[in-house]
């Protein structure tokens, strides 16, 4: 994935924004992009925070990507990685979990922000504003909400998060064989046809399969 995960020309002309929502279906590397560009702002001295998003009310067991990008990054003194179990409706204590730090990437974000509870919204939307670097991957729900398909992904997506907030649209599954990507994206662009998707399925519904990617 190192080797093929280079940004394309649109990509590239805003990947230098501050606030950034990285929106692709599964193993299109934002998880990739958004450590790389973590490690850079470290090594310029600043500290780093990578939070990674849980529904707090399912689990509060670290999920296998919390785990790896611990031992990943266990080598970066100025990188702190974080679970946050959120819970709809209550203080998750965002604020001062990262107080210390005015650079965040944020990984499994939960796309249906607009389901919350008003306090919980207004949670995210403080700490986002409040800090010099975002990068958010949309790759969670909270609630399991569905999108219907005449929806224009990547302005629902911008409309989650505060005005200054860009979008770069991942739409290349890099991490598996060609005719695994494209299986998948034809049996959920089928699904599509008949009923609503969750976002995921969507994404890789409209996702851009290559013609180099290995074929076995």
């Amino acid at each position: 994935i190192r080797i093929w995960a280079f940004p394309n020309p649109r990509q590239r002309a805003i990947f230098s924004w501050p606030k950034l929502i990285l929106l692709g279906p599964w193993g299109c590397g934002k998880t990739l992009f958004l450590t790389s560009e973590a490690i850079e702002i470290s090594n310029m001295g600043e500290k780093v925070m990578l939070l990674i998003f849980a529904r707090g009310t399912y689990s509060t067991k670290k999920s296998m990507l919390a785990l790896d990008m611990e031992e990943k990054l266990k080598d970066y003194p100025n990188i702190t990685v974080k679970t946050v179990f959120f819970i709809d409706g209550e203080d998750n204590n965002l604020m001062d979990l990262t107080q210390d730090c005015k650079h965040i990437f944020v990984d499994e974000m939960f796309a249906d922000i607009e389901a919350l509870e008003p306090e919980s919204q207004e949670e995210l939307r403080e700490l986002f504003s409040s800090k010099e670097t975002v990068w958010v991957a949309m790759s969670n729900t909270y609630y399991g909400s569905r999108l219907d398909g005449s929806v224009d992904l990547e302005a629902w997506a911008k409309s989650k998060l505060p005005d200054d907030f860009q979008v770069v649209r991942m739409d290349t599954p890099l991490r598996m064989p060609a005719t695994v990507a494209r299986s998948i994206k034809d049996s959920y662009s089928g699904m599509s046809k008949v009923t609503n998707l969750k976002l995921n399925p969507r994404l890789m519904a409209e996702c851009q399969v290559p013609s180099n990617l290995v074929e076995g």
